[in-house]
């Protein structure tokens, strides 16, 4: 089966470090996805800098897959400060949420510089991921080595993904966009049809209740896959 990876995003503050770290060493082709804002932190899905503490001291004791997706101001600050100006040493992936469309062209290929750049605490290569969308598709021929590409129109609202397309020229490719417990694996079967190649999912909004991560639903969404 090419699907190699689930991206499951938005633990918070009220999820169990623990209970992720049980979680990844049952189905260890899970990735724990953390989402990062400057102004947000600490609020809804975004976890407080305390909490993103505990969960990256738990990894440096278990290999588990993981990413942080920044977002809001945090992006044109890597931009224009470089890496140490947001918290993603501690990933192997990081998700920059961001419309390129509203750049000068100047600040898009700075941006891109920088990506081509990126390492992790450990000194490794670090990868990033850039969401395929109306506005960033233009900008995706000019990817750098070692850029995953994020099949996602819903931008992180939970539309439903409707046309799947093929791999993004051979990239790593990510599905988004609806899926949930109640379609992952009909939606991991129309995805096969259309890439042959290994490809991830990433599921958000239908992993909370009463807008708080429920690893109940995470933990059904791995069995079933």
């Amino acid at each position: 089966m090419p699907l190699t990876r689930v991206s499951l995003t938005g633990p918070d503050d009220h999820t169990s470090v623990a209970d992720l770290v049980r979680l990844a060493e049952r189905y260890p082709f899970v990735e724990w996805a953390i989402l990062y804002s400057p102004k947000r932190e600490g609020t809804g899905r975004y976890p407080s800098a305390n909490w993103r503490r505990r969960f990256e001291e738990a990894c440096q004791d278990h290999p588990l897959q993981r990413a942080i997706h920044v977002c809001g101001q945090g992006v044109p600050t890597f931009a224009a400060q470089g890496p140490d100006s947001v918290p993603i040493a501690a990933y192997q992936r990081v998700q920059w949420n961001v419309n390129l469309s509203r750049w000068e062209r100047s600040d898009v290929e700075l941006f891109l510089k920088r990506l081509a750049t990126l390492t992790t605490e450990k000194g490794l290569p670090q990868r990033s991921i850039v969401q395929h969308n109306k506005n960033n598709e233009p900008f995706l021929h000019d990817l750098p080595h070692l850029v995953d590409v994020l099949y996602d129109a819903s931008g992180g609202h939970g539309k439903v993904l409707d046309d799947i397309l093929g791999p993004w020229y051979t990239r790593f490719t990510g599905y988004a966009g609806g899926l949930g417990p109640d379609n992952v694996v009909d939606m991991v079967q129309r995805i096969q049809e259309a890439n042959p190649l290994p490809f991830y999912m990433d599921m958000e909004s239908s992993l909370r209740t009463d807008d708080r991560f429920d690893l109940a639903k995470a933990e059904f969404v791995l069995k079933a896959l």
